[in-house]
């Protein structure tokens, strides 16, 4: 709500996303049940949470209570934000359809018809919205999907060293596999297990753990929506009983077959391929899309070069300019002052080894001011009871082929660094020789003409 208010030319000022997300999380620890009706009640309650404890001034930190995320905000900033709270408390609903109807593809809960629809209609239309969406991301950010390869190179130089455990969760994070649990756990949450045949939705149980099977949902799809996934699912059908692939032991037009072919994205490709040429020059450019995308999020870490480099333009700039641009309180004096001191700070870092040694200081470990790490990396007992599923086997495996490749690369790099570094050190200690020996030939030819003028 507050991008799509900025976008429109909206004032929001000092909310930050982080406060949200505090207010989440503390409102996240009540006991369900009370006055809550909906999500707009739902978020009522966390606006008027905001506004309390901003009017309060302290916002205490999730983690770490005692530290007040709002410490460093004065009277007037608090008021600033509170007065956006309200803002967005009074066209709370319009703003919420206006979000709902520019993020998410509602043509499955809007189509036939204007009447009203009853709380089950809209439940089982919610459901299938949530596992065609499940299926589209599956195949949008399967393992081989080409959009990972920015992917790769953003995350991997940041975090391979730093905080191995955390590339893992945030690679799984970022996955088509945890898109899928995601919004096929929210599918059956609101669907009713009594409107699907045989849609009991607990098949095991590990632990704490509970095992949902997707195959009852896959009911929820329509024909309409089979010939949107597969273009011709009659070509398709015909290709499974022909071919029989691997995993296929039902036909497509049970719900045991659509779930084997459908959240395999890997194979439900293939068919495409075998059966559907057509269907395929569409997902490739999904495709596409899909690098266009992930490449303007993820972009790849500064090298070691480029920050000298970016380093050495900032020293070509006028320095008292960008000051004045930046600060214009500052007054004269201090800006000239400031200017010396972030010449001569960038000279000093410069020189020698220290940017090697401040680059390789800042990639090598995560920033973890608040110790924060242990909490959401924690070991999952239930990894250890559990068997993993094939589509996940196959990300780890790519995972750690990738982190291997990885490693190989920076070995190298650092061996061709290390050898350019040593060059440009004995290349500057040349030039230092050679303007000593210039300056002390300089100095003699002085001191021999100074001899001779006394001598006369």
């Amino acid at each position: 709500m507050k991008s799509f208010l900025e976008e429109s030319g909206a004032a929001i000022v000092g909310l930050k996303s982080y406060f949200v997300k505090t207010a989440a999380l503390w409102l996240a620890q009540e006991p369900h049940g009370g006055s809550r009706t909906g999500v707009t009640d739902g978020v009522h309650r966390l606006l008027d949470w905001l506004e309390q404890h901003l009017a309060d001034g302290w916002l205490p930190c999730f983690f770490i209570p005692a530290i007040n995320v709002a410490g460093e905000l004065n009277q007037e900033q608090r008021q600033a934000i509170i007065d956006s709270l309200r803002f967005l408390r009074k066209h709370l609903t319009l703003l919420m359809l206006n979000v709902c109807l520019k993020r998410r593809n509602l043509n499955t809960l809007l189509e036939g018809g204007t009447e009203p629809l009853s709380e089950r209609q809209l439940r089982l239309r919610l459901g299938r919205m949530l596992v065609l969406r499940a299926l589209l991301n599956g195949i949008r950010r399967r393992p081989t999907a080409p959009c990972w390869e920015s992917w790769w190179n953003f995350a991997i130089p940041s975090l391979a060293r730093a905080a191995p455990r955390l590339l893992q969760w945030y690679h799984y994070m970022c996955s088509g596999t945890h898109d899928q649990q995601c919004s096929l756990l929210m599918a059956w949450s609101v669907v009713d297990p009594a409107d699907l045949a045989d849609g009991e939705p607990v098949t095991s149980r590990v632990g704490d753990a509970v095992t949902l099977d997707v195959t009852p949902l896959t009911r929820l799809l329509t024909d309409s929506d089979l010939v949107y996934l597969l273009g011709e699912p009659a070509a398709v059908a015909a290709w499974c009983r022909r071919e029989r692939p691997a995993g296929l032991t039902a036909e497509l037009d049970t719900p045991r077959g659509r779930a084997e072919l459908l959240f395999r994205p890997e194979l439900l490709l293939r068919a495409f391929s075998e059966a559907v040429p057509l269907k395929k020059f569409v997902w490739q450019d999904l495709d596409r899309q899909e690098v266009r995308k992930w490449t303007n999020n993820y972009l790849p870490q500064l090298t070691y070069e480029q920050c000298r480099e970016m380093l050495k333009q900032y020293l070509r700039f006028d320095l008292q300019y960008i000051l004045r641009v930046k600060a214009p309180e500052m007054d004269g004096p201090t800006v000239v002052a400031t200017a010396g001191l972030w010449r001569r700070r960038l000279q000093q870092l410069l020189s020698g080894d220290r940017l090697r040694a401040a680059y390789d200081a800042a990639v090598s470990r995560w920033p973890d001011r608040w110790q924060l790490l242990q909490y959401y990396l924690a070991e999952d007992e239930t990894d250890t009871q559990a068997g993993a599923e094939s589509d996940e086997d196959e990300e780890k495996l790519l995972l750690n082929q990738r982190l291997f490749e990885a490693s190989e690369r920076h070995r190298r790099q650092q061996l061709q660094l290390s050898e350019q570094h040593r060059q440009e050190v004995e290349e500057q200690e040349s030039r230092h020789r050679e303007e000593r020996k210039d300056l002390e030939r300089r100095l003699s030819r002085r001191r021999h003409g100074q001899g001779r003028h006394h001598g006369h």
